[in-house]
């Protein structure tokens, strides 16, 4: 049984188990996201008051973090063991029943991502579901710090790598409804992704709604245009052919090489990427 439970994807929400949310104060929560983002959960004082005040000098930054950890401490259970101060150092201090709901969908995304064969089996696609489905909003998603903006970004891409994957996995079980579950989501988030798109069109398909296809087509087709001034890639024009004219089991045909293409719209993906992190730095 969990002893702490924390929520950082989309809502934010500590509690004990059994006993209800629990109040800290506001700099919890970038304190939190730094040593989550950090390398073995720990930070020096230096480091983590540099990064959380970047614009006060050395001294006053220390003296905010200094009254910032003595207020959350202040405010845990007696006894506790959440958050360590040892000398220069500051760290997490999570214990083996404790759950927290980032650092489950990022070890499940990372095993699937590394052994995309365990998905074969309907129970390892079972529990990475369950872990993508702890994905309710962004990590953090109120909060400016530089290195939160950037894990905020890593776990996106790690987010939708790994929901590509396990639609692609439905698919190849024959599980249609969830392939087109996990598939509306990730298009939901990254619409230009036209491998997904492609998926998401044969799945309404496969799940008896031709119309929402097309439909799913047409809206691809209008964003491109008005996104990147260009037209759905060849397999995507004859994937929407097939399902208008009726075929029974339209699928997309193989995608061909279109490395201008593909390359423009990795750009496209890292630029946006790097201006959201930017924007958020910059307030």
């Amino acid at each position: 049984m969990a002893s702490w439970v924390l929520h950082l994807l989309g809502d934010e929400q500590i509690s004990r188990m059994g006993r209800g949310p629990l109040s800290l104060p506001d700099i919890w929560w970038p304190v939190l996201g730094s040593l989550l983002a950090a390398p073995g959960r720990s930070l020096s004082r230096g480091a983590m008051a540099g990064r959380l005040w970047p614009d006060k000098d050395e001294d006053a930054a220390r003296h905010c973090l200094a009254t910032a950890l003595w207020r959350i401490r202040s405010r845990l259970p007696s006894g506790q063991r959440l958050l360590r101060v040892d000398g220069d150092s500051v760290r997490l201090a999570l214990g083996r029943f404790d759950f927290v709901d980032v650092l489950l969908l990022d070890r499940r995304a990372r095993v699937a991502l590394r052994e995309p064969q365990r998905l074969q089996l309907g129970r390892e696609r079972r529990r990475l579901a369950r872990a993508l489905g702890l994905y309710r909003g962004a990590y953090l998603q109120e909060r400016e710090q530089e290195p939160i903006a950037f894990e905020r970004e890593r776990l996106r891409t790690l987010y939708l790598d790994a929901l590509f994957l396990l639609a692609e996995a439905e698919r190849a079980a024959g599980n249609w409804q969830a392939a087109r579950a996990a598939a509306q989501s990730l298009c939901a988030v990254e619409p230009l992704r036209e491998d997904a798109q492609r998926l998401l069109m044969t799945a309404h398909v496969r799940c008896g709604s031709r119309a929402l296809a097309l439909s799913q087509y047409k809206k691809l087709e209008q964003l491109l245009a008005s996104e990147l001034d260009i037209a759905p890639m060849a397999e995507t024009r004859t994937l929407a052919a097939r399902i208008g004219a009726g075929e029974a089991a339209a699928e997309a045909p193989e995608a061909s090489s279109d490395p201008a293409r593909e390359s423009m719209l990795r750009v496209r993906r890292r630029l946006e990427s790097s201006i959201r992190i930017i924007d958020a730095v910059l307030g």
